[in-house]
């Protein structure tokens, strides 16, 4: 008998994998993967192992990626394995690309996102708002972008969107100046260029002229810009009618012609038109031009400078600057213009020789230059203080801070150098102006001295010693011609001058502010200087009691324009009271004449001043008893006039407190000086002779 033995089918597996949703990186569901199990063959019923994790199901499910091995057994124990994975899909990867703000404070920036990885199809979504992959009109800040894909899977990244360095247009420079100067304006460095410019300016009619909309004087003028009063009939042209002038009325100053019309120096009014009032071609007074700020040179530059009028006015300086990257910045400041003048000054050095009429020579004087208030300073007025001088210019109080000193450039002035300075000053102000000077004086130890020198701008005072007939400084007014003089005498000694500027064709005078005595006696030198024109001056010294002058009569010299001329007093001490002398100048000039007085102080610096005579009696007809104390030796009793002519004298010889009699009877009634010298002193003293 024949038997056979089969065996059961061989175990077959099939596996069937599901991939997880996302990848772990994009979030979502990373853990739904399964795996399906289709077994075939073996005996019986199956059981199952699943390696990692132990599962004993048939199918696997909720497992993240990986592979995973499934044993089967029959119900015959045989077994059979297999391994599937289970993947997951490629991660959603963003980059971005950005696109940065060009310009300050815009928004022309952009960033495009760029993805891949993930299932099916990809959308973007922006925060803030928007989507697609590019989001345009971006400014600068920070944004994020969220990719998703068809299984929700996200990944999210974020770009920032930087600017440029914006342009700058901030405009450094002062925004309160004073007119009639150049200043300097900056912009910011750095930028690839600049452009300025100005706008602003006055157009100002006379006082008796309106304003109309379009800068010209209105309907209360005529058509030369002079008003027409009340009182005067307009034609409608608005001319002011021959027949009825009104109140028109010439002055004093203006002479009418024959049909009524005022002089044509003169206005209407009788006002003639000064500097800053152009003549229409009837002569009247019209428009006043204040003018405009204007920029000197080229305006692409990263500064300018800027020219602004002496008159008021406020004008807008504007720069435009554009960066590297084409950005533009533009930025404004207004610039308040304060009304000014200006004051010219020339510094000289006189420097005179011997003799009554001296050769003179004229230089440079390099001075420092302060301007103080008028107000201030001792009021401004000149006491002959060198000590004062210097605590003033030494001091703050009073200093006019936005004053403003030019370098001082040589010139020619006179018929000789000169150094000028231009200083600009607010208008309407009055003002002292102090000059600190030192040069060389072979009478001081160390060969030098400090001088100071004073002058006065506006407001014409009695106190004023220079004869300048100052009045108010006014805005735009001509230039103010003013000196700064050191006089150096031919004994080398070097003193303040005086000056006095005589107006119409110019002529300078220059006198010792001060006479300083080391000796018995000083020199006095007076300079004169024709800056225009000629003349003639003659000058007298009037000294006080106790000195008298050599020359005594008057010295007289002419001027030819540009030339110097001098004259020379020699002062002598014959018992001082140390007072002012008198100086009395009498000009010519195209005829006319003038006096002009100055009055130099009497300074002593000698260590012992001359003894005191007694005299008695004193007033005397005939006889005078002179006693003299401490004073002995052989010595010559002199008797002087007031005019310094010796009138008598007598040899002496003293052994200390003697009685000298000396008769006076041929001399006329006066006032008389008495002195004794000899190589120990002198000793001086007054005496009247009276009629009998």
């Amino acid at each position: 008998m024949t038997a056979t033995v089969s065996a059961p089918s061989a175990i077959s597996i099939s596996l069937t994998p599901t991939n997880v949703s996302c990848n772990s990186a994009n979030g979502g569901n990373n853990s739904n993967g399964s795996i399906s199990l289709s077994p075939t063959g073996g005996t019986g019923s199956y059981t199952y192992s699943w390696a990692p994790g132990g599962s004993t199901s048939a199918n696997l499910t909720g497992k993240a990626p990986g592979t995973y091995t499934v044993t089967v057994t029959d119900a015959n124990g045989c077994t059979k394995s297999s391994s599937a994975t289970i993947n997951a899909p490629n991660a959603i990867s963003v980059t971005t690309t950005v696109t940065n703000v060009s310009c300050n404070s815009t928004n022309n920036g952009s960033i495009n996102a760029s993805a891949t990885g993930g299932t099916g199809t990809l959308s973007y979504a922006w925060t803030p708002s928007g989507s697609g992959a590019t989001k345009t009109g971006v400014s600068a800040g920070t944004y994020s972008v969220t990719v998703t894909d068809a299984n929700s899977c996200t990944k999210t990244v974020a770009a920032t969107v930087t600017q440029n360095v914006g342009p700058s247009s901030t405009i450094s420079g002062s925004n309160s100046v004073l007119g009639g100067l150049t200043y300097t304006y900056s912009g910011p460095s750095g930028m690839s260029s600049y452009s300025w410019s100005i706008t602003g300016g006055n157009h100002v009619c006379d006082a008796h002229c309106h304003h109309n909309s379009a800068h010209s004087c209105g309907s209360g003028c005529d058509h030369n810009g002079h008003a027409c009063t009340s009182a005067c009939h307009h034609h409608s042209s608005h001319s002011c009618s021959n027949q009825h002038y009104g109140d028109h009325h010439c002055s004093s100053k203006c002479h009418h012609g024959a049909g009524h019309y005022c002089n044509p120096n003169c206005d209407h009014y009788g006002v003639s038109c000064n500097s800053s009032c152009h003549h229409h071609s009837n002569h009247h007074c019209g428009h006043t031009h204040c003018g405009s700020a204007a920029i000197s040179g080229s305006t692409t530059g990263s500064s300018v400078n800027i020219s602004t009028p002496c008159c008021a006015g406020v004008y807008t300086v504007t720069l435009t600057t554009t960066n590297t990257s084409g950005c533009s910045s533009t930025s404004a400041m207004a610039v308040t213009v304060t009304p000014s003048s200006q004051i010219t000054l020339y510094s000289n050095i006189y420097i005179t020789g011997t003799g009554n009429h001296p050769g003179i020579t004229k230089s440079e004087l390099a001075s420092d230059i302060k301007v103080f208030n008028r107000g201030n300073s001792n009021g401004g007025k000149r006491d002959h203080d060198q000590s004062h001088y210097a605590t003033i210019w030494n001091s703050t109080t009073g200093i006019v801070s936005n004053a403003v000193v030019s370098s001082p450039s040589l010139v020619t002035i006179g018929g000789g150098p000169a150094y000028q300075y231009v200083i600009t000053v607010p208008a309407n102000g009055a003002y002292l102006i102090v000059g600190k000077s030192v040069v060389s004086s072979s009478a001081y130890s160390g060969g030098t001295v400090t001088i100071y020198n004073v002058t006065k701008a506006g407001n014409h005072d009695s106190d004023d010693d220079d004869d300048d007939d100052e009045d108010e400084i006014n805005p735009c007014t001509s230039t103010i011609v003013k000196f700064h003089s050191v006089l150096k005498d031919a004994k080398g000694k070097c003193v303040e001058g005086n000056t006095q500027l005589q107006h119409g064709s110019l002529m300078v005078m220059v006198s010792p502010a001060t006479l300083e005595f080391d000796d018995t006696s000083a020199l006095m030198p007076i300079v004169y200087e024709s800056v225009e024109g000629d003349w003639s001056v003659s000058v007298t010294a009037d000294p006080p009691y106790g000195f008298y002058a050599v020359p005594s009569d008057a010295l007289s010299t002419s001027l030819t324009d540009s030339v110097l001329s001098a004259v020379q007093f020699e002062v002598v001490d014959t018992g001082s009271e140390w007072t002012n002398t008198k100086l009395t100048h009498t000009i010519q000039h195209k005829g006319a004449q003038r006096i002009a007085n100055s009055s130099p102080k009497m300074v002593n610096l000698r260590t012992n001043k001359p003894s005191v005579v007694n005299i008695n009696p004193n007033p005397a007809t005939d006889i005078i008893n002179v006693v003299f104390p401490n004073f002995e030796g052989s010595a010559t009793l002199y008797i002087y006039n007031v005019t310094g002519q010796k009138v008598a004298e007598k040899p002496i010889h003293m052994t200390g407190g003697e009685i000298v009699t000396m008769d006076i009877t041929s001399l006329v009634p006066g006032v008389y000086m008495v002195t004794a010298e000899n190589q120990a002193g002198k000793a001086t003293g007054r005496m009247i002779k009276k009629e009998k």
